[in-house]
């Protein structure tokens, strides 16, 4: 008998295996998700732990970040996602971790900035949804904030990772010009 690829496991086929998991997979989901690579920043809201990664995903509700070492499921952070020029920041929680490949993380929180850019980029994808209204905050506390110099704001602590990162500042100055 040739060898297809596959190992049969009584009348199944393991790509059959396979497609019955993405299947569950999508059923359990909240939300569509559609293919979205952007570069990404994860900061861990108790330490101010930051992760670089980037997007492979995005939905109404979270999106799935590509990084090495993502944070523990559970672990609240603040997200930004950066396409070109327009930056979408946004709170969230680890919903799941795989080690070495990134974490599911599914916002908790958009300012109507950021519930305005993400909409607009799903529709881009072809998402004719809408976001879930208790997503979107207008003035609670630790909600980010939409203001006129937010995006300098945004941009400074871009320019502080990216010294640090590269060795130009250490991390204590780093956190002390972040305050």
């Amino acid at each position: 008998m040739p060898d297809d690829g596959y190992k049969k496991s009584g009348s199944e086929t393991v790509s059959q295996t396979e497609n019955q998991v993405e299947r569950t997979e999508r059923e359990r989901r909240a939300a569509e998700r559609f293919p979205f690579i952007v570069t990404a920043e994860a900061e861990e809201m108790d330490s101010g732990a930051r992760l670089p990664a980037r997007t492979s995903d995005l939905s109404l509700t979270g999106c799935f970040l590509d990084t090495l070492n993502p944070f523990p499921a559970g672990t609240r952070t603040r997200i930004r996602l950066t396409q070109r020029e327009r930056t979408f920041d946004a709170l969230g929680v680890v919903a799941y971790a795989q080690m070495g490949m990134g974490m599911g993380v599914a916002f908790t929180q958009l300012n109507a900035n950021a519930a305005q850019m993400l909409q607009q980029w799903l529709a881009e994808l072809g998402c004719k949804d809408e976001l879930p209204k208790n997503l979107i905050q207008t003035d609670s506390p630790g909600a980010p904030k939409a203001s006129a110099d937010a995006g300098v704001n945004m941009r400074f602590d871009e320019l502080i990772g990216l010294l640090q990162r590269k060795g130009v500042l250490t991390v204590e100055e780093a956190q002390e010009l972040l305050g």
